[in-house]
């Protein structure tokens, strides 16, 4: 079964990054590392958005391996997976995924449906991440 329940909100955003770049990427080892690749040497990160949008830079570059999750959420395409994410996992808006992902609201809504049509019904029971 996948489907995603939103974990408890985490005390600071790299908690929250690293949580979603697991479920992104099916390995914790490797969502920290890339956590910490997308980290700037400056503490002053000014907002959520700007955080999830430099992690997707990471995330989304042809250097970063595709997951090697077997389950039906790893077998989505990458941009599919990251709209299904952002919105189930971590709460975002249409707007805020846009925003993230450098794309327009229809875009982010056509992604978003693509996924749930490609997840089986049977996939879609609780998970927890």
């Amino acid at each position: 079964m996948t489907t995603l329940v939103k974990a408890a909100e985490p005390a600071d955003a790299r908690a929250a990054l690293r949580r979603y770049a697991a479920a992104f990427c099916g390995s914790e080892i490797m969502a920290e590392h890339l956590v910490a690749a997308c980290e700037p040497a400056e503490s002053g990160w000014n907002s959520r958005i700007a955080k999830f949008r430099r992690l997707h830079q990471v995330l989304l570059s042809p250097d970063v391996p595709s997951t090697g999750d077997a389950s039906a959420l790893g077998r989505l395409p990458r941009l599919e997976r990251a709209v299904l994410l952002l919105t189930a996992l971590e709460g975002f808006t249409y707007t805020d995924i846009a925003a993230i992902l450098d794309l327009d609201h229809a875009s982010v809504r056509s992604l978003l449906q693509a996924a749930r049509e490609r997840l089986n019904p049977a996939d879609r029971g609780p998970v927890r991440v």
